[in-house]
């Protein structure tokens, strides 16, 4: 199961002048897993994605349920301005 963004460069974006936070200050964090947007995915493209899930086994009809908490890192974001971001992210899952 991935969690990515369509963009590394611009994961988020607001402000006015308008502001882009790039998927590398985004931080995600899932049960036991935790690792920023850097990733990739067989749905993205670029460096953008997280792996939430891996080597799953399921048989017959099969649920689960968690939580995905993103923090931003303000690190390297030292001039990032007072304003409401928006962007878009989508968990997708690859059955092989």
């Amino acid at each position: 199961v991935y969690a990515y963004f369509n963009s590394s460069t611009a994961a988020l974006s607001g402000g006015s002048p308008a502001v882009n936070i790039p998927s590398s200050a985004v931080y995600a964090v899932f049960g036991t897993t935790s690792a920023y947007f850097t990733g990739t995915s067989p749905f993205s493209s670029g460096n953008s994605a997280v792996t939430l899930l891996s080597n799953l086994s399921l048989s017959g009809n099969s649920t689960g349920a968690g939580t995905l908490t993103l923090y931003i890192d303000c690190t390297n974001q030292t001039q990032l301005p007072a304003a409401t971001y928006t962007g878009v992210v989508f968990i997708q899952a690859q059955a092989i």
